[in-house]
């Protein structure tokens, strides 16, 4: 056994892959960024979608061209006291569209729309990609932050719990004192673990984000700046409007809605109108091969495919070369098939309008929006500044105590739990400053931007001004 654990040992020594653990992931918000766009499934499939639709919009340009058929027919006639006949015919026939009230042009523009659509798909879906990412990674920095103020202040609580069971020991201070010192660092040390739990969680997350396995280290290079103190937004709301109108996805989603909606409602409309085609059928006949008679035909057709009544009117002349020439016409029609397109049509206004009206009150909501996150933005700073000044206010009232636990004025015990309300105040003051800069991905987000460039929006709008 002992043998085998010696040689274990030095095939770990030996090997160094085997002896040393995988190196951290080094992770900018770039890099990260990066990563999570790469590694994603569900954008790589918008992009598909996307693709498909542009190769469905250029198929689409085979309605203008002819359409060839070819085709072989054999009859045959069983006369009673007369010879049997029969036919042979082997035809080519091209079928040109001239004419079909706009339909196939309509069909085209909502193809493209569609590829609108797509391109559009695949933005929002990055932009969901990117907030994620932003967010993920963020909230592994303050929780990291947060353990690392905690982790400073327990050591603090440790070190006067240790000066206090020296003076229990003396006899200076009481026994309650003492377990009471005991239970501030044991909480402490609760909050401490609880945050430890939480920051495996947000890594893991982040982890499966950005498409590395569960047990791979990551080793962040961001840090949280505490005196951040946001961006000054001094311009109105309605200066910030333009630049959502023109980038929010939302908005962009309203407007193709409309635009396909109206091209709906113009196809619905133009039920009514003709489609008009040629042909031209080249032939050669016999009875039995070889084929020896060649004929041929032109017709033109005019149908009118609307629901209620379709109808269709066919006129053809063809000559069979040297033997006969035939002229035919035909007119049909179905009445009172359907009276659906009379619905269609109604539906197709109805949904013209509830498009536009969606689209003015998304206008509407996107404004308001933007007014109340900027004031929402400026209230959070505000909630900021007050909360830093409140640490330096306790910090100056640690060191007070500090100074007073020193000549007797005040216990250790309650020392101690000042250290605890600062170490509170500093991890809430990370929280904060998260919740100022998550206010402006908000506001990014209503205006159509990619994180982090709300500071150069709001500076393009100061130097127009």
């Amino acid at each position: 056994m002992r043998v085998v654990q010696g040689l274990m040992i030095m095939l770990l020594a030996a090997h160094p892959i085997l002896a040393q653990p995988s190196s951290p992931v080094v992770l900018s918000l770039q890099v990260a960024t990066n990563m999570t766009l790469r590694s994603s499934d569900a954008l790589r499939i918008r992009e598909l979608e996307g693709e498909a639709a542009e190769e469905r919009y250029r198929s689409g340009i085979r309605d203008y061209l002819p359409q060839l058929q070819i085709g072989f027919t054999t009859s045959g006639t069983v006369n009673v006291a007369a010879p049997d006949s029969g036919c042979d015919e082997l035809s080519v026939t091209v079928q040109q569209p001239i004419y079909n009230g706009g339909r196939t042009t309509k069909q085209r523009a909502l193809a493209r729309l569609q590829i609108q659509l797509s391109r559009h798909a695949y933005r929002a879906a990055r932009a969901d990609l990117l907030a994620s990412a932003w967010d993920q990674f963020y909230q592994v920095l303050v929780l990291e932050a947060q353990l690392d103020v905690k982790r400073r202040y327990l050591a603090q609580s440790r070190a006067q719990l240790g000066i206090a069971r020296t003076e229990r020991s003396l006899g200076m201070i009481r026994e309650v004192d003492l377990v009471d010192t005991e239970l501030q660092a044991t909480n402490q040390e609760i909050d401490l673990r609880s945050t430890e739990r939480e920051l495996v969680s947000a890594r893991y997350t982040l982890k499966r984000t950005l498409g590395l396995s569960p047990d791979q280290e990551l080793a962040l290079t961001e840090t949280i700046d505490t005196g951040y103190d946001g961006i000054d937004i001094d311009s109105p709301p309605s200066v910030l409007l333009p630049i959502a109108e023109s980038q929010n996805l939302d908005l962009q989603t309203a407007r193709f809605t409309v635009s396909q909606a109206e091209v709906q409602a113009s196809l619905a409309k133009s039920r009514y109108l003709p489609q008009v085609s040629a042909s031209l059928t080249l032939s050669v006949s016999g009875r039995g091969l070889p084929l020896q008679t060649p004929g041929m035909s032109l017709g033109f057709t005019v149908a009118f495919p609307e629901s209620e009544a379709p109808a269709r009117i066919s006129l053809s002349r063809g000559v069979a070369f040297r033997q006969s020439t035939t002229e035919n016409a035909s007119f049909a029609i179905n009445p009172f098939q359907s009276i659906t397109g009379f619905l269609d049509e109604a539906d197709a206004r109805l949904e013209l309008e509830a498009a536009r009206s969606a689209a003015a009150a998304l206008r509407k909501d996107i404004a308001f929006q933007i007014a109340q996150g900027i004031a929402g933005y400026q209230r959070q700073q505000q909630t900021t500044r007050l909360e830093r000044r409140s640490i330096e206010l306790e910090r100056r009232k640690l060191e007070i105590m500090r100074q007073e636990v020193e000549s007797g004025a005040a216990t250790r015990v309650d020392y101690v739990k000042e250290e605890a309300i600062a170490a509170a105040l500093e991890a809430q003051l990370l929280e904060r400053v998260l919740t100022l800069l998550r206010n402006e991905r908000a506001l990014e987000r209503l205006l159509g931007l990619d994180p982090g460039e709300l500071p150069r929006a709001v500076g393009e709008v100061h130097e127009s001004q």
